[in-house]
Parts: C-alpha cells; sequence; structure tokens
C-alpha cells in the first residue's frame, strides 16, 4: 500500500519487530500489542519524551504477550494486520495528512495507538497504567516541529543561506 512508503526508517523498524514479536508468540496476525512492544523496543525516542517509563511499560507488555503465548503455533511467512492495528495505521496516516507531514513517524503511530477504539484490550489494559492521551501526543508532535522550526531560523540567521526558512 502506498501510504507504507511514507513510513520512516524507525517506524518501518517498529513494524518489522511488531511482525518478528507476533511470530514469536505464535500469532498470525499483527496485533496492536504487537505494535506497542515494537515501539517500546525501537530507538525511538517519543515514549521517553512523554516520560513514559520504558522498563516498566515494557515489562507490562510482554506479561500480557505471554497470556496470549501459542506455543503450539509456528508462524511464518507474512502476517496480515488486525482490524484494530489497520485503524491504528489509518489514524496515524490521517494524523500525518491532517498536519501536512509528508512522512509517517512513531510519534503518529502512538498517536494511533492512544486514539484508537478498536485496539486490542491488552494494549488498553497496558495504557491505562501509563496514561497519555491524544492532545499530549498531538502537543508533543507540534512542539517538536517548532524545535526544528527554531533551529532552522537560527541556522538561516548564522548563515549566508538565508532563504533557508521563510518567515511569515
Amino acid at each position: 500500500i502506498v501510504m507504507y512508503e511514507r513510513f520512516t526508517d524507525n517506524l518501518r523498524k517498529v513494524f518489522q519487530l511488531a511482525h518478528r514479536t507476533a511470530m514469536e508468540y505464535g500469532h498470525e496476525y499483527i496485533a496492536s500489542i504487537h505494535i506497542l512492544d515494537a515501539l517500546i523496543k525501537s530507538d525511538s525516542t517519543v515514549l521517553e519524551d512523554l516520560s513514559f517509563d520504558r522498563k516498566l511499560i515494557g515489562e507490562s507488555v510482554t506479561t500480557e504477550l505471554e497470556s496470549l503465548r501459542n506455543p503450539d503455533t509456528v508462524v511464518m511467512g507474512k502476517l496480515s494486520q488486525t482490524p484494530g492495528t489497520r485503524n491504528v495505521v489509518k489514524l496515524a496516516v490521517d494524523l500525518a495528512g491532517q498536519l501536512n507531514h509528508n512522512y509517517v513517524g512513531t510519534e503518529h503511530i502512538l498517536f494511533g495507538l492512544v486514539s484508537s477504539t478498536q485496539i486490542n484490550k491488552e494494549v488498553r489494559f497496558v495504557l491505562e497504567k501509563f496514561p497519555v492521551t491524544p492532545k499530549q501526543v498531538l502537543e508533543y508532535i507540534r512542539q517538536k516541529e517548532q524545535n526544528i522550526m527554531d533551529f532552522a531560523e537560527g541556522l538561516a540567521k548564522r548563515s549566508c543561506l538565508p532563504d533557508l526558512v521563510q518567515t511569515h
């Protein structure tokens, strides 16, 4: 699908990790719990930036995954996504579009996870322990954008390339 082309390298790695995790647990699908687990294990800083304790939330996710383990199933090949996971991705892509971002990153997927009403009960259980709202994630994204613009404006002022940043 075209929307995956807009995924950042970090987000692609998250989905690769989610795929691997699902297979390790004997699941024939990628669910939102696999996405959250992969986000925790990834290099993304979005969780720390929003004051998540990666170790604590990781332990909670692992506990939930263990309860879903299907040890007698060997899974190979490409896995499908659950409707909940597809909804999380759609919300992430929609948000990126609304913000005029030409990419979809880990911050967008976190927004999808905390916004979706279709995530599985295990993710909902974990996120209730570490409450973060869609509004907080959106504010984080906007602050990140502002920091980038401030940096670019400062760089343009100090360089001989003043056209780098267009001021409003």
